[in-house]
């Protein structure tokens, strides 16, 4: 979803060319526009991916979403935005535990993106510990309360799912 037509337009002429298998099981939305249950196109159905890629909930109030919306069960929920209100997440994690989400915080992926720099730079390999330690500075320094979701299956190290690592 988005809030621009050119954006989501852009966006979904550059998958169909990187991605031409995802034709057809990636869809774009403008994310000022939902319906009844609260979504921009309907509700998805189980098992999809849903990202906020919109910017709401960081540099815009809200999220693309009615309050009224409900995730469908055993999907992945992909929340871009790493500061601001964040009412997207907060809409993923307050879902009955029984529907099975996977909820992926951007900022557990700005940390993973910004350490994966740092080695490269400082010619060093982060351990988990590590990774943890500086998460949790990060986190303080910006006042924030460091995050308790999961952004890997449960027994999976960070490490895998930093670029240029092998699991």
């Amino acid at each position: 979803t988005d809030v621009d037509l050119q954006r989501l337009t852009d966006l979904e002429r550059k998958c169909k060319s990187f991605l031409p298998r995802a034709v057809g099981l990636v869809t774009f939305h403008r994310a000022d526009q939902v319906d009844a249950d609260g979504w921009p196109a309907g509700s998805p159905p189980p098992h999809s991916v849903i990202v906020n890629a919109t910017g709401m909930g960081k540099d815009l109030p809200g999220s693309p979403l009615a309050a009224s919306a409900c995730f469908p069960a055993g999907a992945v929920i992909w929340e871009l935005n790493y500061r601001g209100e964040r009412q997207f997440i907060r809409q993923a994690a307050a879902s009955p535990e029984s529907l099975g989400l996977r909820i992926v915080d951007g900022w557990e992926l700005f940390l993973l993106g910004w350490t994966s720099v740092l080695e490269r730079v400082l010619a060093v390999q982060l351990s988990d510990a590590q990774m943890e330690e500086l998460s949790r500075l990060a986190a303080e320094a910006v006042g924030r309360v460091p995050t308790t979701l999961p952004v890997a299956e449960p027994g999976a190290s960070r490490r895998e799912l930093r670029p240029g690592h092998a699991a």
